[in-house]
């Protein structure tokens, strides 16, 4: 799967997110369909104007076919006095930060707000997925991808709330354990039936276009 990187410029006086992609058949016949969508002589590619549904409104669009590389678009931009109006901060003060904790092992993004929070910043969380909330850590449970991370990353730099971005230690001894199952399990023979159904799978993620790192994985 080819993938489509996102940067941030401006853009005749505007903030614009630049699609960037590998010569591609149907990227080319998808990004001519897509709403809003300009060309820009100067950098000979295709560009729309950023708002906050801008890069949910890629990601949504182009899922299935291609892979989102946002990683620049978290990159702290300038706003105009109306962009500063619009995404000033909810609440002052004790307001955030807002903690996220990546835990590759698990595949797990888990957020957490540290100060006092606004509703749409769950609503935020809730655009990506269905979020776990833990009452007891009170802190919400989310896939973890680059897309998302970034994603969030952004949007609350935009509102105005300290990120504070950390990696999940395990001990040792949980390390140990994991690996030793992992080790049973990999040792285990798989039936014929087994077999089948993992080959009519790959198959079907093949049809649909998933990543080499899908089929891995």
């Amino acid at each position: 799967m080819k993938t489509i990187k996102l940067i941030r410029k401006s853009h005749h006086g505007k903030s614009c997110i630049f699609m960037y992609c590998e010569n591609d058949h149907v990227f080319n016949r998808m990004i001519r369909n897509y709403p809003g969508r300009k060309w820009s002589q100067s950098a000979s590619t295709w560009y729309i104007s950023e708002n906050e549904e801008s890069l949910k409104s890629i990601i949504a669009y182009f899922k299935g076919y291609f892979s989102i590389d946002a990683t620049e678009l978290h990159i702290y931009k300038k706003m105009s006095s109306f962009e500063r109006h619009h995404n000033k901060p909810y609440y002052s003060g004790s307001q955030g930060p807002v903690k996220m904790t990546v835990d590759p092992s698990q595949g797990r993004l888990i957020v957490k707000f540290m100060g006092r929070y606004d509703n749409r910043w769950i609503s935020e969380l809730k655009q990506y997925c269905r979020p776990y909330y833990d009452t007891l850590k009170k802190e919400w449970h989310l896939p973890v991808t680059r897309v998302i991370l970034d994603s969030l990353t952004d949007y609350f730099n935009n509102v105005g709330v300290q990120v504070i971005i950390k990696k999940a230690v395990r001990p040792e001894a949980i390390k140990k354990e994991r690996n030793k199952i992992n080790g049973e399990i990999r040792e285990r023979k798989l039936s014929g039936e087994i077999r089948s159904s993992i080959e009519e799978f790959i198959q079907f993620l093949k049809e649909h276009r998933y990543s080499n790192h899908t089929l891995d994985s």
